[in-house]
């Protein structure tokens, strides 16, 4: 029963991480969505990055996030495509999860919104120079636009905070 209890607190850590997320869409009653949202960020940061950079990536993810990350993957040997553009990777994040976009989050904006809250929440969980190293891969006007709203990828054990760049 150990086993279950040791999973038990990866379960409490992974429903406040949602929370988290829920909280930062100003729908913090809305579990289910903030889970779509997380699993559809994250996997189509996955879709997008060579298994050497995912495995980058994975290893400063909070570790529920690790679980999502890694559901379903079906590693193979082709490069992906890189992501150009915050629209290309939005429109990857639709794809992946229209369920995603359903009533309030219909609009582009609404999914810059679900990608903003995600990365935050990573950035409240992780330590902040290894990560900032690992987010090279995502687009420029992604991360001016995740630094322009307050996205920072900090250290719950430092004091300070490190802008996306």
């Amino acid at each position: 029963m150990k086993t279950l209890h040791k999973l038990d607190k990866h379960v409490i850590y992974l429903d406040e991480l949602i929370l988290q997320v829920a909280s930062l869409l100003d729908r913090p009653n809305d579990i289910n969505c903030a889970a779509r949202a997380v699993e559809a960020v994250l996997i189509a940061v996955r879709n997008r990055l060579t298994f050497e950079q995912s495995i980058k990536f994975l290893n400063y993810l909070p570790l529920p996030f690790k679980a999502i990350y890694i559901k379903d993957w079906k590693v193979n040997d082709r490069v992906p495509d890189r992501i150009e553009s915050m629209n290309e990777f939005i429109e990857e994040v639709y794809r992946l999860d229209s369920t995603v976009c359903n009533n309030d989050y219909c609009e582009y904006q609404e999914i810059k919104k679900i990608v903003k809250a995600v990365f935050k929440v990573i950035g409240f969980h992780v330590s902040s120079e290894e990560l900032k190293k690992e987010l090279t891969f995502l687009p420029d006007d992604l991360r001016i636009y995740l630094e322009a709203e307050g996205v920072s990828i900090k250290s719950n054990m430092v004091d300070s905070s490190i802008w996306l760049s």
